[in-house]
């Protein structure tokens, strides 16, 4: 049986040095309080089970900063330590740049950068933890910490699932090769439930884009339809199709295409025998290419990097109907630059922040890349 984890609250804590106070969080819990200046608090992890080793996780937020946004990280710091009571107190000091909460409200729930073991029952953990003194002011509020049983690490088990086969047409997708095969990416997503993937396909000699679904421990088709239409671009490394799931189980599908009016699909849940057309994205150019669907892992929000024509990038957030387009166009230089035409990547470092860069088209001479 693993070993539970182990929740440590201000009631079991005490102030060692400095100035921290008992107070309250910012839903009412109770904390210890650290103003912008040296403190530390300690408490006992007396109920560590020997010999099994602890990741260490710690609930806090920040109230009153006066450079909010801030522009630094809170300095806080901490130590182990483990003894008998005949032996000297032996530590490792670790210090950590935590990024402030960047909206007021939010408890951070931060994974700090040690593990302990408790060695054997003579001897107990014992945590010093506090803030140094920083820029970015305010009030750290420390609410508890979560001694969690580090997980046992599992060597990946990698299978080979076999050739996809629809039941409405008889080439696989992974068998007789269309041009477009050679592309950027073959989309892929996968839930809870199954895994999805769309690629362009040809059913009686007719071309067109299918969204697959299949089963994740058999790999058998569950559903097998049609997202669109329209002949298959011959010039390697263009126009593939889209697909994503959103937390609460919409699937959002986009068929193949180049240079045409917006067709995205989506279905209220993870049946896409029921997908329908969606809302084109305001301030979406009418000729649509290249469009790639990300989540972010902070807040499980949907977003998409697309460009029409022209090679003009954007990016749009899916507010549960559409893609609502944020910011204007990421170009670099000049507009003759053409950018931000053939690959899109987004990548999340909270839910305030996010950076994108767009791959460029670079037409007759040299131009700046975008980001």
């Amino acid at each position: 049986m693993a070993a539970p984890t182990i929740t440590i609250l201000p009631s079991k804590m005490a102030v060692s040095t400095g100035s921290p106070y008992a107070a309250t969080d910012v839903d009412g819990a109770a904390a210890f309080a650290f103003p912008n200046a040296q403190g530390q608090i300690h408490f006992t992890a007396d109920t560590a089970v020997v010999g099994q080793k602890y990741d260490v996780y710690m609930l806090w937020s920040l109230a009153g900063a006066p450079n909010f946004p801030s522009p630094a990280s809170v300095r806080f710091y901490g130590a182990y330590e483990q003894w008998t009571a005949s032996s000297t107190p032996v530590y490792a000091n670790k210090v950590i740049d935590l990024v402030p909460p960047q909206a007021s409200g939010i408890v951070e729930r931060s994974q700090l950068p040690f593990s302990f073991t408790r060695e054997d029952s003579g001897r107990v953990s014992h945590f010093k933890m506090g803030r140094q003194q920083d820029t970015v002011g305010g009030t750290m509020r420390i609410r508890g910490f979560e001694l969690v049983p580090t997980p046992d690490l599992a060597e990946a088990n990698v299978t080979l699932a076999g050739n996809l086969s629809p039941a409405s047409f008889n080439t696989p997708y992974s068998g007789t090769k269309v041009i477009s095969l050679l592309s950027l990416y073959t989309p892929i997503w996968t839930t809870a439930n199954a895994v999805y993937v769309v690629a362009p396909v040809t059913v009686g000699g007719v071309q067109q884009s299918r969204l697959a679904k299949l089963n994740k421990n058999t790999y058998e088709l569950i559903q097998d339809v049609q997202i669109g239409t329209g002949t298959h671009d011959t010039t390697i490394g263009h126009r593939d199709g889209s697909v994503c799931v959103t937390d609460d189980g919409k699937v959002i599908a986009y068929g193949e295409a180049h240079h045409t009016a917006w067709a995205g699909l989506a279905s209220p849940t993870e049946d896409i025998s029921v997908l329908a057309a969606t809302t084109a994205p305001t301030g979406l150019d009418a000729n649509c290419s290249y469009r790639r669907f990300f989540r972010n892992q902070f807040d499980g929000s949907m977003w998409m990097g697309a460009r029409g024509n022209g090679y003009l990038a954007g990016v749009y957030k899916w507010n549960g109907s559409t893609f609502e387009r944020k910011g204007s166009n990421f170009l670099a230089g000049n507009a003759g630059s053409y950018l931000g035409s053939y690959g899109m990547e987004i990548a999340f470092t909270s839910v305030e922040t996010l950076y994108v860069t767009t791959e460029f088209r670079q037409g007759n001479g040299p131009f700046e890349m975008s980001g």
